[in-house]
C-alpha cells in the first residue's frame, strides 16, 4: 500500500491510537544520527516510512503526527517523539509511554523504566524477538 493512500486513511480516523517507533541511522558521530525509519501501527495496519531514503516528508504525515486528538504510544515514545521533532520540525502532539502505564496497572514498579521486551513479557507473557536482539 502506498504512503499516499495509507497516511490520509490514518489521518481521517478520529481519534486514533497509533503505536510509534523510530530507528536512527548508525554513525560514529552522534550529531549525524538522524531518524532513518518511522514505524506507525494502527490496529493491524502498519506503515514503515524510510526517512533516510525519502526526498521529503508528506504534509499529511506531519499533520497526523502533530494532531493533538491522536495518541502516539510506545515504550520510550517520548524520546522517539523528540528525535522526530528534531529531524522533521513540528512536535509529535500527544504521546503516552507504555512502561509507566504497565507499572501502574500491574502494580510493578520495576516496569517503570523497562524496555519493550520486558513490558511485552510482563503484559502479554511472551518473549518478543527483535532483529537487534536487545531491549
Amino acid at each position: 500500500m502506498s504512503l499516499a493512500i495509507l497516511v490520509p486513511h490514518l489521518y481521517l480516523l478520529r481519534p486514533t491510537c497509533c503505536a510509534v517507533a523510530v530507528a536512527k541511522r548508525t554513525s560514529f558521530n552522534a550529531a549525524q544520527n538522524p531518524v532513518a525509519l518511522l514505524q506507525l501501527c494502527v490496529d493491524r495496519r502498519c506503515l514503515i516510512f524510510q526517512l533516510l531514503h525519502a526526498d521529503y516528508v508528506p504534509g499529511s504525515l506531519r499533520r497526523f503526527l502533530g494532531n493533538p486528538r491522536d495518541s502516539f504510544v510506545g515504550v520510550g515514545v517520548d524520546k522517539d517523539a523528540e528525535r522526530l521533532s528534531d529531524d522533521l520540525g513540528p512536535p509529535v502532539a500527544n504521546t503516552a509511554d507504555l512502561s509507566p502505564l504497565a507499572a501502574q496497572r500491574m502494580d510493578r514498579p520495576d516496569l517503570r523504566q523497562a524496555g519493550l521486551q520486558a513490558v511485552v513479557r510482563a503484559v502479554m507473557g511472551v518473549d518478543l524477538v527483535t532483529q537487534r536482539g536487545g531491549e
